[in-house]
């Protein structure tokens, strides 16, 4: 049981207290990870992908690949993500792929409403070599929603995951709490080229993720995007983020790097995190479901 109850903390919550399921650092680069009622929001086909390595401690890398289209014949958004977080160089890994479908109410030219749900199937598994006289291999079903407000440049939403409390545990039983996280941004024009985006996110789960605050400021000039962030978990500042890009009409490129700023973060080495977003297919790009989106990053 001892043995069970490290290996979950392990793969869910020692890892700056957000490694369950992954955690990033360009949350604002992943939407349907940060919200499920993204998908389909574009206006164009949308594919994002991301890859994060966190050397200390235990070696925790984070992969992620998302696809969202509108579909008209169902009158909404539906999306697909994959997530793949492999923890101590294979030892432990936690896969889920979740779908999801949103629908866009349009209040005026201005003002829309997003609800969303997303369902999916996970597997937690450990090495042989590690678990002893136990099941290696935990499979479960997982639910969520989410809701989207956006009106001119403003965005704002908020999402649960886990809401059936999965059943998570190897050789005993352990119920994931759901995560629950809330966002706000705006774009600034500050003129034809050159654009100015603040983000807010918070992010709470029982036991995991005591109370995070991300700050992240963009600043966009032409093709050309830098940003910085900053993590704070409860009342302890944890990690400074430093974040550059490239974007054009349809696609966005960005690197950050995360640096730890506290004694007591957990991310003493640095993480280095690349996104990459594709747009394509937008012969709907001017169509009433196209909403304001979150500036990359």
């Amino acid at each position: 049981m001892k043995k069970n109850i490290l290996i979950i903390l392990a793969l869910f919550g020692s890892v700056n207290s957000y490694a369950q399921f992954g955690g990033f650092s360009q949350n604002f680069s992943n939407p349907l990870f940060l919200n499920p009622a993204f998908a389909g929001s574009l206006g164009c086909s949308r594919m994002a992908l991301d890859y994060r390595n966190q050397p200390a401690p235990g070696s925790l890398v984070t992969y992620s690949a998302s696809y969202d289209q509108f579909v008209d014949k169902i009158a909404g958004g539906i999306g697909l993500q994959l997530i793949s977080v492999n923890f101590d160089k294979g030892n432990f890994t936690a896969n889920t792929i979740n779908g999801m479908y949103a629908y866009n109410f349009k209040i005026n030219d201005n003002l829309h409403i997003r609800p969303a749900f997303n369902i999916g199937m996970g597997v937690n598994h450990a090495e042989e070599s590690v678990f002893y006289n136990t099941t290696p291999s935990k499979y479960f079903f997982n639910a969520g929603f989410g809701l989207l407000f956006t009106y001119k440049n403003f965005i704002s939403g908020f999402s649960f995951d886990h809401i059936n409390n999965p059943d998570i545990g190897f050789d005993s039983k352990y119920k994931l709490p759901s995560k629950f996280a809330l966002h706000f941004s705006y774009e600034f024009p500050l003129s034809a080229i050159m654009q100015l985006s603040p983000g807010i996110i918070y992010f709470h789960q029982k036991d995991y993720i005591e109370n995070e605050m991300d700050y992240n400021l963009m600043l966009k000039i032409k093709f050309i995007k830098a940003g910085i962030g900053f993590r704070q978990v409860s009342d302890n500042p944890d990690d400074g983020i430093l974040m550059l890009g490239y974007c054009c009409d349809w696609m966005s490129l960005g690197y950050s790097y995360d640096m730890a700023i506290s004694k007591l973060s957990n991310s003493a080495k640095g993480v280095s995190e690349i996104s990459a977003v594709f747009k394509f297919n937008c012969k709907n790009d001017k169509e009433k479901f196209k909403i304001s989106q979150l500036a990359n990053f």
